[in-house]
């Protein structure tokens, strides 16, 4: 039976899309989190779960680590500039680098610089996974969700710094498609007419949703729920 309620599909896509899927009898590996992975995976995942799919240790990719050579890693993280060099910098130097391999899985679309260093680097010797699970949202609730964005109000609405927000707003909207994608769903945006910021986030959450249903065009097609942004 499908997995019902927001907490209990992103779980799943955790559980079975990223662990289990790499899970070999025998074996373990680390996983490997960032701040906002680890609340997203301690808002769904119990750790006794990810412990029994042969997950021998959790840890902060932003940490300090002591290497373990002889076990494969699991990277589930965000493509922000600080986890990705973090990931870069775990396979730097040699002739021991951090871990065995590497299995990356993004929470969302990793920004072209990014991927591009990323691949310049000598994490591609060691990288057998390199998958986006496009999940960059907490479940709180069966139906609830945040962006974990505590400063968002603050910037958006500070007239001394209006020119930063785009990057914000980009941001937000990949947050959101990332919801539909992960709901299967493919809403009509609407937005209420005032400030232009409602706009820029309805057409980027729009174009994100495009991207997305061009990927998978059966998105959206089990309901025809509409979704209202104000």
């Amino acid at each position: 039976m499908a997995p019902t309620g927001l907490k209990a599909v992103v779980g799943e896509k955790i559980l079975t899309g990223v662990i289990k899927n790499l899970k070999k009898d025998g074996e373990w590996k680390v996983l490997l989190v960032d701040h906002l992975s680890m609340r997203i995976l301690s808002s769904c995942c119990k750790m006794s779960d990810i412990m029994a799919e042969g997950i021998t240790i959790v840890e902060d990719i932003n940490k300090r680590r002591e290497p373990i050579p002889s076990l494969e890693a699991i990277y589930l993280i965000t493509p922000s500039e600080k986890s990705v060099r973090a990931l870069i910098n775990d396979f730097k130097d040699t002739p021991t680098f951090m871990y065995k391999a590497a299995h990356v899985f993004f929470t969302d679309t990793c920004p072209e610089s990014l991927f591009t260093e990323l691949g310049k680097s000598r994490c591609t010797k060691v990288i057998k996974t390199l998958k986006e699970i496009h999940a960059a949202f907490l479940p709180l609730e069966s139906q609830v969700f945040s962006l974990d964005s505590m400063d968002s109000f603050h910037h958006l609405y500070n007239s001394h710094a209006p020119n930063s927000n785009s990057t914000l707003l980009e941001s937000m909207a990949e947050q959101i498609a990332t919801l539909c994608e992960t709901l299967k769903e493919y809403p009509a945006v609407r937005y209420r007419k005032g400030p232009d910021m409602n706009a820029a986030l309805a057409n980027l959450i729009h174009d994100k949703l495009n991207a997305y249903k061009a990927d998978n065009p059966s998105m959206g097609e089990v309901s025809n729920i509409t979704y209202l942004f104000l």
